[in-house]
């Protein structure tokens, strides 16, 4: 049985991230390594999938959810490894929030991959390598478009996350959690059932 947090499912994350509700009850200390828990709205439930890399960091969340959002476009900030990742939602009146996560350094700032949601193309996996931290990012989408590879071809594993990992069936990428501060040092993907 699903006990269902207080208020709509527009919440701030941190609900979700704790595998709580915003009373407190769940586990402030969560730590993004595998699933979480869950939150269920009676449009659409919401699971973390696996997460790859380092342990260092704080861990990062979307912070704010909106029902039927889809991921525009990501920024990719890197170097010899990927210092920070912006994630863009489209909103229903066509603009677009924002969630940033790890720092801004490296020697590539902002390098952007568009998502042609309009045309009905979402984001669908992300691949790469990590080590102690995330080395490389790459993302594909519904359409089989691959983005440029962000970061550097270090690391001693690499990692593969799409729609047959996700915690359900039917689930679809929603965004992206794990660990970081200056650099990304885990990362994973937050899935949803439409």
């Amino acid at each position: 049985m699903m006990r269902m947090c207080a208020g709509t499912f527009m919440i701030v994350m941190a609900a979700f991230a704790a595998g709580g509700c915003m009373d407190g009850s769940g586990d402030p200390g969560a730590n993004p390594e595998g699933d979480l828990g869950s939150v269920q709205s009676e449009l659409q439930e919401v699971r973390n999938g696996p997460t790859f890399g380092g342990s260092g960091g704080n861990n990062f969340y979307p912070l704010v959810w909106h029902v039927g959002q889809r991921i525009s476009k990501v920024k990719v900030w890197w170097g010899n490894e990927v210092d920070g990742i912006s994630v863009f939602y489209l909103n229903w009146d066509g603009s677009e929030d924002e969630e940033h996560y790890g720092g801004w350094g490296g020697d590539h700032k902002g390098d952007t991959f568009e998502i042609f949601t309009n045309d009905g193309e979402e984001l669908w996996a992300i691949f790469g390598t990590t080590g102690s931290r995330v080395d490389s990012v790459n993302f594909i989408t519904s359409w089989g478009r691959y983005s440029p590879h962000y970061g550097g071809w270090g690391g001693s594993r690499s990692y593969y996350s799409d729609p047959t990992q996700a915690p359900r069936p039917g689930m679809k990428l929603g965004g992206l959690f794990g660990k970081g501060n200056v650099t990304i040092d885990r990362i994973g993907e937050v899935w949803y059932l439409p």
